[in-house]
C-alpha cells in the first residue's frame, strides 16, 4: 500500500502526457483524492505497534514515516487543489514538462518516506533536489535570477548531499564492525547499540551537514530565500516540504542510530546550537527585510531551527513537539505562499514597500494572509503556538530554563517583523492597486473572473490549524508519542 504513494503521482505523470491540457486539472483533482485516501488507509491499517514492511526492507512505514507522509501531504493537497481550481496558475500555464517535474518530485518525496534502506534514502533525497531544481527553471520566463536562484540551489544541496553520502557510508562503516553487514533499518537499529561511539558521532555530523544543507538549516540556508523568491507561488509551496518532511525526515530517522550507539548527548548539543543559530540568523534578515517572499523564506529557516531545537531537548516530550511543529508548518507554510502568490500577481510586485491597503482593496485576501502571518509568528489560537510552546517545555524539562529562554527571546524579533511588515501591508493607505486585483478578489467571492477561486483551496488549512491549536486530540497526542518512540528506541515497543 504504501508505494502507491509513489505509484499515483507517476501515474498522473503518464497522464498528463497522454492526455489533452482541458484534462490536466481533473488529473491533480483525482491525485489530491488517491493520496488522501491511501494516507487516510494508512492511517487506519497500521496499529500503534506494527510497521508495514515489504521487499524485505526496500519498503517499510512505521509511525515516524506516517507522521512525515502526513506532513508532506499536508503541503501538497492544497496545492494540488489550487491547480484544480485555478487552471491558469503559472505552472500548468507553462505546460506539460513543468507538471511533470512537479509530479515526479511527488513520487520521490513519498519515496524519501517509506523505503526502509538508508541507502535509497539518500537516493530518494538526492531525487527531490534534482526534480525541484529543474522544475525551478521550467517555464517561460527564465530570468537570469531564477537560473542563478537554481544554481545556488544545485550547489549546495548537491555539496550537501555529499556529505550525508559520506555520512551514510561511515553508518555503514560503524555497523559492519559490530556485525551488521546491510542498510536496511532494521539491521542498523539492531547493531547500533554496538557500533564504536567515535565512528558515529564523526557520521552524524556529516549527515548533519549533508541533510542539514538540504534542510535549510543555519548556516547551509543561503538556497532557500533566493529559491522560493523566485519560483513560482505554488512551486514554493510545494518546496516548503522537501526541508521538513524530507531532509527533516532523515534528521531524524538517523538520530535514532546516535541515540541507540548511547551518543544523545553529543548530537544534542549540536542540534541545539544550530536550532538556536538558524533562529537568531532569521530574525535580523526578516526585520529588514523588502521582499515578502524571501519574508516566508527567512521564516522556513526559523521553524525548521525551532524543530531541530525540539528534537535536540529530546525525550518524548521534545520529540513529540518537534513533530507536531513540523506538521504544523506543514499546514500553514503552504497556503501562505499560495496566498502570497496571488497577491503578488495582482500587485505586480514582491516588494513589501508597494503593497498597501490590502484589507481595503480585497478583505478576503487581507484576513487570509492576516490568518496565515499570525500563524507563522507562533500567535494564538493557531497551532503553531501550541507546538513552541511544548518545544519550549520540553527544553525547561530537559535542559532547564536558560535555552528555552533565549529561544524565546529570539522570537520577540520575529514577531516585531512580521507585525511590522504586515502591518503596512494591510492597515496602510491603498498603492499599486491594479483593476486585476479586483477582478480576482471578486473571483473569490464568486462575482467575477480571474483565479481567486484558487484560495479555496487553502481553507482546510485554515480549520486544521484553528483545530490544533484549540485543541489536542488523544489519537494525535498517541500517534506523536509512539513516533517520537521510533526516534528515541529505532522502533515501537510494546
Amino acid at each position: 500500500m504504501p508505494l502507491l504513494l509513489v505509484g499515483w503521482p507517476i501515474l498522473a505523470l503518464a497522464a498528463v502526457w497522454l492526455l489533452p491540457k482541458s484534462a490536466q486539472r481533473w488529473i491533480m483533482l483525482a491525485l489530491a483524492a488517491l493520496l488522501v485516501g491511501t494516507v487516510c488507509l494508512l492511517v487506519w491499517t497500521l496499529p500503534d505497534n506494527s510497521v508495514f514492511q515489504s521487499q524485505g526492507e526496500w519498503i517499510r512505514v512505521d509511525l515516524l514515516s506516517l507522521v512525515m507522509i502526513a506532513a508532506i501531504t499536508a503541503v501538497v493537497l492544497p496545492v494540488l487543489l489550487y491547480f484544480t481550481l485555478n487552471p491558469h496558475s503559472a505552472v500548468i500555464r507553462d505546460g506539460v514538462q513543468s507538471l511533470s517535474w512537479l509530479l515526479a518530485m511527488l513520487a520521490a518525496m513519498y519515496g524519501v518516506t517509506i523505503t526502509g534502506n538508508i541507502g535509497l534514502l539518500w537516493v530518494a533525497v538526492e531525487a527531490t533536489t534534482i526534480c525541484s531544481a529543474l522544475l525551478i527553471v521550467q517555464g517561460k520566463k527564465r530570468a537570469r535570477a531564477t537560473l542563478e536562484a537554481a544554481w545556488k540551489y544545485i550547489l549546495i544541496c548537491s555539496v550537501g548531499i555529499i556529505f550525508a553520502l559520506l555520512g551514510t557510508i561511515l553508518f555503514y562503516f560503524a555497523a559492519q564492525r559490530a556485525g551488521c553487514h546491510g542498510l536496511d533499518w532494521s539491521a542498523l537499529v539492531g547493531a547500533a547499540p554496538g557500533m564504536e561511539g567515535n565512528l558515529v558521532r564523526l557520521a552524524f555530523v556529516f549527515v548533519l551537514v549533508g541533510y542539514g544543507a538540504k534542510a535549510a538549516i543555519a548556516p547551509m540556508h543561503n538556497w532557500l530565500p533566493d529559491t522560493y523568491s523566485q519560483a513560482p507561488a505554488p512551486v514554493a509551496a510545494i518546496l516548503s516540504a522537501i526541508p521538513f518532511g524530507c531532509a527533516g525526515y532523515a534528521v531524524f530517522r538517523l538520530y535514532a542510530l546516535v541515540t541507540l550507539a548511547g551518543e544523545q548527548s553529543f548530537a544534542s548539543t549540536i542540534l541545539i546550537a544550530l536550532g538556536l543559530l538558524s533562529v537568531a540568523i532569521a530574525a535580523p534578515f526578516m526585520l529588514v527585510q523588502s521582499d515578502i517572499k524571501r519574508l516566508l523564506a527567512y521564516s522556513s529557516v526559523e521553524h525548521i531551527g525551532l524543530v531541530f531545537l525540539g528534537l535536540g531537548f529530546g525525550g518524548t516530550l521534545g520529540i513529540s513537539a518537534a513533530l507536531l511543529h513540523l506538521f504544523n508548518h506543514s499546514l500553514a507554510k503552504p497556503a501562505a505562499f499560495l496566498t502570497v502568490g496571488e497577491i503578488t500577481d495582482a500587485y505586480g510586485t514582491r516588494k513589501i514597500a508597494k503593497i498597501r491597503g490590502l484589507l481595503s482593496q480585497s478583505p478576503v485576501h487581507g484576513v487570509l494572509y492576516l490568518v496565515f502571518v499570525f500563524a507563522l509568528a507562533g500567535m494564538p489560537p493557531l497551532a503553531l503556538f501550541r507546538s513552541e510552546l511544548r518545544i519550549m517545555g520540553a527544553g525547561v524539562s530537559s535542559a532547564g530554563w536558560f535555552w528555552p529562554a533565549l529561544a524565546a527571546a529570539l522570537l520577540v524579533p520575529i514577531f516585531a517583523a512580521f507585525l511590522y511588515h504586515s502591518s503596512k501591508m494591510t492597515f496602510g493607505p491603498p498603492a499599486g492597486y491594479r483593476p486585476l486585483f479586483r477582478e480576482r478578489a471578486g473571483a473569490f467571492t464568486g462575482t467575477g473572473a480571474g483565479t481567486g477561486t484558487g484560495l479555496w483551496a487553502v481553507a482546510l488549512p485554515i480549520i486544521l490549524l484553528l483545530y490544533l491549536g484549540m485543541s489536542e486530540p488523544v489519537w494525535l497526542q498517541q500517534i506523536l508519542e509512539r513516533a517520537a518512540q521510533v526516534v528515541q528506541q529505532g522502533v515501537i515497543c510494546p
